[in-house]
């Protein structure tokens, strides 16, 4: 039995974001955080995914976003 529905994921990259590290002649440097995500990445897979369906001829009809990652340090329950 085929299904009336269809669904779809991808995945995205995490977001980054850039600390001054080092004692004596500080320096950036970019690290990757597991609590964001790329939003450009994100934003460019959902239109790819979007366009997608269109061409198959599919309206969509919910997009729901299940996130993953880490909480706050210190927060615990």
């Amino acid at each position: 039995m085929s299904g009336k529905f269809k669904s779809t994921w991808f995945y995205s990259s995490l977001g980054t974001y850039i600390k001054d590290v080092g004692i004596i002649g500080k320096k950036e440097k970019e690290f990757y955080s597991q609590r964001r995500v790329n939003l450009d990445d994100f934003a460019n897979s959902l239109q790819e995914k979007y366009e997608d369906l269109d061409s198959e001829g599919d309206d969509v009809v919910n997009v729901v976003p299940i996130t993953m990652g880490q909480s706050e340090l210190g927060t615990q329950n």
